[in-house]
């Protein structure tokens, strides 16, 4: 990106900034596509020397079979379908992506890996152990051989004969590490499929890749601790919007409204209570604001459904105070 910036004469910031329409003009609908043109007309740093243009080409195949591959790809197991395209295209025996762990930063754990053709198991190392763990971002930190002697504590890299390394941090959408791609053989890499350059421009997929499965597994815990609040067999627990329609209903919910589950959402609480707690329930929910930690409403339920209960209503707000919706929560007697 700073390249093409330079050679035409525009800042970093407005080429990221145009990345969009220029993919769509030039109708490319990939990081990785666009590079490969940026390269077959010049514009990034792959300059053949020595044999002519055979080096450029054989650069841009390898980034033309990275491109195929991660085209085809689907969400499940992205990355290890990263690994074993960048594997193949540089012709390596082995590329590694690892995470640094948000619960221990000491340690990087290798969550896609491709040796020697086949899948890499996990494996959890100390930070200190990789290479490139604690380089300045974006830089490429290279040893051309002699691995094992620099690393003498990683015996995985002695079991597998491996000499040389090259490699660089991955870096979310706020600059901070978030883990390291590598690639490592057992004679100097090639350079004459340009794998700095190709590095560079595949690691910003590689960590577009880690922090989707960072922000997923964040979600899943979300979701996880809410379940456990909302599920967990304690108080009778409903969420629904300013038109009272139910977008959540627990266990306890359901069997108190004497409904399954799935057959309430959607339906409006109104529908359940009698006219004059309806009106309550309104007015109520007029009044509560992100203020209220929560606030009481009596609530009857219509028919044979019991007599008058406490509930608690409480307002629920985004970040920036913008309503999401409301959360209504039957405390247990006694």
């Amino acid at each position: 990106m700073p390249e093409i910036a330079r050679l035409l004469g525009r800042s970093v910031r407005t080429i990221q900034a145009h990345r969009y329409s220029l993919g769509r003009k030039l109708e490319v609908k990939s990081s990785l596509s666009l590079a490969r043109l940026a390269i077959e007309f010049g514009l990034a740093p792959i300059n053949p020397s020595g044999d002519g243009n055979t080096a450029s080409c054989r650069a841009q195949e390898a980034l033309a079979v990275i491109e195929a591959g991660s085209t085809a790809m689907n969400d499940r197991n992205s990355l290890d379908q990263l690994v074993c395209h960048l594997a193949q295209a540089l012709e390596l025996r082995c590329v590694l992506v690892a995470e640094h762990l948000e619960s221990n930063p000491s340690q990087t754990r290798v969550i896609a890996g491709w040796l020697d053709g086949q899948p890499l198991e996990h494996l959890t190392l100390p930070r200190a152990n990789c290479p490139c763990a604690d380089q300045t971002t974006h830089a490429v930190h290279r040893i051309p051989s002699g691995l094992a002697e620099a690393y003498p504590n990683v015996d995985q890299v002695r079991e597998a004969g491996l000499d040389s390394y090259m490699g660089m941090a991955l870096v979310d959408a706020n600059g901070q590490k978030i883990g390291t791609l590598s690639i490592l053989d057992d004679t100097p890499i090639n350079d004459s499929l340009y794998p700095e350059t190709i590095l560079k421009i595949f690691a910003a997929r590689a960590a577009a890749e880690l922090q989707r499965c960072r922000d997923q597994r964040a979600l899943q815990r979300s979701e996880a601790r809410y379940q456990a609040v909302a599920t967990g067999g304690g108080n009778p627990i409903a969420r629904l919007d300013d038109e009272t329609c139910l977008t959540f209903v627990n266990s306890a919910m359901a069997r108190l409204l004497n409904v399954e589950t799935d057959q309430l959402h959607g339906q409006k609480l109104l529908d359940f209570l009698p006219l004059e707690d309806q009106q309550r329930l309104l007015e109520t929910m007029a009044q509560v604001d992100a203020t209220d930690a929560s606030r009481p409403v009596a609530i009857r339920f219509a028919g044979d459904l019991g007599c008058s209960s406490p509930w608690q209503l409480q307002a629920i707000h985004s970040g920036d105070d913008g309503m999401v919706e409301y959360q209504v929560i039957v405390p247990r007697e006694g």
